[in-house]
């Protein structure tokens, strides 16, 4: 009986052992095959989106880095975007960018890097910073400001709210050369005009004028550029820093609020939207006439040269009836002047100097102003004493009477000589001769 049972027990022992042995490898093959389906699974997603755990458990599994190189770029990977993650760099265009334009900024990231789960956004230093969209691994940064001053300047990078950090990739920006667009009424003023201020000297009908004009930063004025205020523009217009002066500019003519016009080279005039105020000539006042000065021109003065001592007579044209002369340094004349404007003096004293002196007038008693006619006066001639003899006729038998001539003192004393050698020579002659004898 005990052997019996024992039997049995024998035979259940079996069965259970082996019914246990049988769902043991179904649950193994069972977690075997799962573990197949999930590693498949995450092979699937990290190819196509990258390890995006960098090691961390996701959705599918743990992210095997030895299997899985493509990384989702982060804000550490900017400073080596262009040398590492990136196919040819970052592409700018325009570059070189005039100011106050913008660019776009493009790029491929290489296979060791995929989009970031942040916003990437790129821009030139100390600029805003313009978000950037991916197609697959390229990306697309639009509208990038390159500001108002010139030169190279580096861009930055960031990656979500990270501070923006270098790419090692630069941009130039050259100033832009003012074109007619810059110039045409709707533009001339606004943030983007040229020009910050405009201001013209007071300006008159048919005068030409100067317009000194403070150049934006930024812009470069052409050569040929000049204005006109309500007519054809012409002048010529210097740079000099940030001032354009343009002298020459002519003016209309015809008084009132006229446009400023502007035109570069031979092209097209355009009306800047500046208009300034052109003003009538002003009357134009004649300052009286010195009738003094009048007097210059016309008077004249006899004789002249004169001697000393002597008087001159002066004639011309005057309107005033209270006219005086007088040689420098002599005593003044009245003169008497006429109904037709004609004066004359007399009797106008010379002085006991001789030289070259000037004639002076005055008008009721004013200040002497020099004529502008200077009075020679000359010494008097020598004045030579003569003789008279009265000569008798030795003819008797004449009754006429002979006059010696008369001489002068010079004369007389020559023959007075003349006698006298004579007189010696004779006497040497007879005392020679009597020696002889």
């Amino acid at each position: 009986m005990s052997w019996k049972y024992s039997h049995i027990n024998k035979k259940i022992f079996i069965y259970i052992s082996l019914i246990m042995i049988f769902i043991s490898g179904y649950v193994i093959v069972g977690q075997l095959t799962q573990s197949r389906n999930t590693s498949k699974a995450a092979e699937a997603n990290t190819t196509t989106y990258g390890c995006y755990g960098y090691g961390i458990n996701t959705t599918f599994g743990s992210c095997n880095l030895a299997t899985n190189s493509a990384f989702p770029l982060i804000a550490a990977d900017i400073p080596n975007l262009v040398s590492q993650y990136t196919i040819n760099g970052i592409t700018c265009t325009p570059n070189p960018a005039e100011v106050n334009t913008t660019v776009s900024c493009t790029g491929t990231l290489n296979s060791t890097r995929v989009a970031p789960q942040g916003i990437l956004a790129i821009g030139i230093e100390g600029l805003p910073l313009a978000n950037c969209t991916f197609s697959l691994s390229t990306f697309t940064c639009p509208n990038i400001a390159v500001g108002n001053t010139a030169g190279s300047f580096k861009i930055f990078g960031k990656i979500g709210n990270s501070t923006p950090v270098d790419t090692n990739v630069t941009i130039s920006v050259i100033n832009h050369l003012v074109n007619y667009n810059d110039l045409i009424s709707q533009n001339l003023g606004a943030i983007t005009s040229p020009f910050n201020e405009i201001s013209c000297n007071i300006v008159y009908v048919n005068q030409p004028t100067t317009c000194i004009l403070t150049i934006r930063s930024g812009y470069i004025i052409p050569a040929d550029m000049k204005f006109g205020l309500g007519t054809a523009p012409a002048g010529q217009c210097i740079t000099s820093g940030n001032i354009l002066t343009c002298a020459g500019v002519p003016t209309s003519s015809q008084a009132g609020l006229q446009p400023l016009r502007v035109q570069i080279g031979i092209g097209q005039v355009y009306d800047s939207g500046k208009s300034f105020n052109v003003l009538a000539l002003p009357p134009v006042v004649t300052p009286p006439v010195n009738p003094l000065t009048l007097l210059k021109s016309s008077i004249n003065c006899i004789p002249n040269p004169v001697e000393v001592n002597k008087f001159i007579n002066c004639t011309g044209m005057f309107a005033s009836s209270t006219l005086e002369l007088n040689v420098e340094g002599n005593s003044i004349v009245k003169c008497t002047v006429s109904d037709s404007n004609t004066f004359n003096c007399t009797n106008i004293p010379v002085g006991n100097r001789v030289g070259g002196f000037k004639l002076f007038g005055t008008i009721a008693g004013g200040s002497k102003e020099d004529l502008g006619l200077v009075i020679n006066v000359k010494a008097a001639p020598s004045v030579i004493s003569t003789a008279t003899q009265p000569a008798t006729n030795t003819n008797p038998s004449s009754n006429a009477t002979a006059s010696l001539p008369r001489t002068g003192g010079k004369e007389l004393a020559g023959l007075l000589l003349m006698a006298l050698v004579i007189g010696i020579v004779a006497y040497l002659f007879i005392k020679n001769k009597n020696k002889k004898l």
